[in-house]
């Protein structure tokens, strides 16, 4: 058996359930009453529990053990799959970027459980490092909510000093974006202390690590924002991008109210004629199809596609929207805390994503166009530097 330590090995256990390759005692069952299954990862033996019957017990009850038997098989099998699928994203050296997470509010998740050990990415990395493979070279954090870093006498969130104290202390962040999301459309849009504060941030690119202006865009799916409210955050970022020279993460969900689609188009084709068509455009968490996409290509000669661990849930539209989008036009992104692929779930706090594990999209990205894992980290982290233009602060 190796000497290697597993990834389980590699972070505290769940307290909700023993750690997966323990032997996993039933009904006050001893371990004695477990064998070694024929089936093994490289690192661990796998135990599963031995059913027996007693004589003149019912057909219902043997049943029931043989259900219960059956789920420990599925629950052991799984472990060895997502072990090695762990073991194979940490071996490769093609570095790759999260191209798009939020940990603002990944730390108010995490800290919100653990108040005394989640301070920020350092700490996450230290904890959690089998959600880290060893290429992943760092992320682009995204700041979309106005009363962290506002700092307005209505808002009880504003902490300007934890975000400037993680750009200094971890080199993870390769930059930042800065904007008002969809859903805070509403409470900022009139507010002048937000746009003075916004614009200050893209002034002082060095000082904030600005690599962009955004996340911004419209929502029609559940969003409290009117329609009015959002037009207006939105044209007024746009209008920002193209001031300060810098591209522009977009966030569009249709809904029942209608086509964020062929709003934020709208939006852009006006701008674009006052200035230039080649704003570098991330369309971010891209969930559409291929015609929808063929829209965006042919209105904005520079719009780059963002796809997250939602693709590993994608309908046959979606994926064939994958297929057609040319390599050079993908990034990738995990949307954290958001979207955490089912492999990572037990070597991280539960409903938590973190940037390492934008590699689980990767690969779902390399099976749906048949190429190379390594070629997909390759091509999106070439295509993160350059539409982001990553300098070296």
């Amino acid at each position: 058996m190796s000497s290697q330590r597993s990834f389980q090995e590699m972070t505290p256990p769940r307290n909700n359930r023993p750690p997966p390759f323990e032997p996993i005692n039933c009904c006050g069952e001893s371990e004695d009453s477990f064998v070694d299954s024929p089936a093994k990862s490289t690192t661990n033996s796998l135990r599963i529990p031995v059913v027996t019957r007693t004589a003149g017990q019912s057909r219902s009850n043997s049943s029931l053990e043989q259900e219960r038997n059956e789920s420990y098989v599925k629950e052991e099998n799984f472990n060895v799959q997502y072990e090695m699928t762990l073991r194979k994203y940490h071996s490769t050296d093609v570095p790759y970027i999260d191209s798009h997470c939020h940990t603002d509010f990944i730390f108010n998740m995490l800290h919100r459980k653990y108040p005394e050990n989640h301070v920020g990415i350092n700490d996450w990395v230290d904890k959690y490092p089998a959600a880290f493979p060893k290429s992943f070279a760092g992320f682009i954090a995204n700041f979309i909510k106005p009363g962290l870093f506002v700092n307005d006498t209505e808002s009880s969130e504003y902490d300007m000093e934890w975000i400037l104290r993680e750009l200094e202390e971890s080199g993870l962040y390769i930059g930042t974006t800065w904007g008002c999301h969809p859903h805070q459309a509403e409470t900022w849009w009139k507010k002048g202390t937000f746009w003075t504060t916004l614009d200050h941030i893209l002034s002082n690119v060095s000082k904030y690590k600005v690599l962009a202006v955004g996340e911004c865009g419209i929502d029609l799916h559940r969003c409290e924002s009117s329609l009015e409210s959002q037009k207006v955050v939105f044209d007024k970022h746009v209008a920002l991008a193209y001031k300060h020279k810098l591209p522009l993460v977009v966030h569009c969900r249709n809904g029942k109210q209608g086509n964020s689609e062929d709003e934020c188009l709208k939006i852009l084709k006006e701008q674009m004629e006052k200035n230039h068509p080649f704003l570098k455009i991330h369309r971010h968490c891209y969930t559409e199809n291929w015609s929808t996409a063929q829209r965006w290509l042919k209105q904005c000669p520079d719009v780059h596609f963002g796809f997250t661990g939602a693709v590993l849930s994608f309908n046959e539209g979606q994926i064939e929207a994958i297929r057609r989008i040319p390599l050079d036009r993908i990034l990738l992104e995990t949307d954290g805390p958001y979207f955490k692929p089912k492999c990572f779930e037990r070597i991280a706090p539960s409903k938590v994503c973190l940037p390492g594990m934008a590699i689980a999209t990767a690969e779902r990205l390399a099976e749906i166009k048949n190429v190379p894992l390594e070629e997909i980290l390759r091509a999106t982290y070439n295509n993160a530097r350059r539409v982001y233009q990553v300098p070296v602060f």
